[in-house]
């Protein structure tokens, strides 16, 4: 089994169809809920938690979002050389098709 920790997950990976994905846990909606407030905007990890008011934690982030982009829920991409200010280069992460209708059907769940 590949390390699934900080690096990203290949295409092989993901999902096949959407029958395999599951709804979304508390955690995964409440990150769902975060990136349908603006749908075409990337977000760094450090982003969710400081919205989250406390909902994300910080050493928790990275396995909820490691996980939903295993599910396709969620896309993510090293942010390119350029983009990096100092240090290590940051992952963002982008809402999907699939994350957008996982979070309707979740709320329509709870209804």
């Amino acid at each position: 089994m590949p390390d699934l920790r900080l690096r990203g997950i290949e295409m092989s990976e993901r999902p096949k169809n959407e029958a395999s994905v599951r709804m979304p846990t508390e955690k995964e909606a409440v990150v769902l809920g975060m990136m349908i407030a603006r749908p075409d905007q990337e977000r760094y990890a450090w982003d969710l938690v400081r919205e989250s008011d406390g909902e994300i934690g910080e050493n928790s982030v990275y396995v909820i979002l490691t996980r939903m982009v295993a599910r396709g829920l969620l896309d993510d991409r090293v942010e390119a050389k350029a983009e990096a200010r100092r240090g290590a280069r940051r992952r963002l992460y982008k809402l999907t098709g699939l994350g957008q209708r996982g979070y309707a059907a979740w709320g329509t769940s709870r209804a």
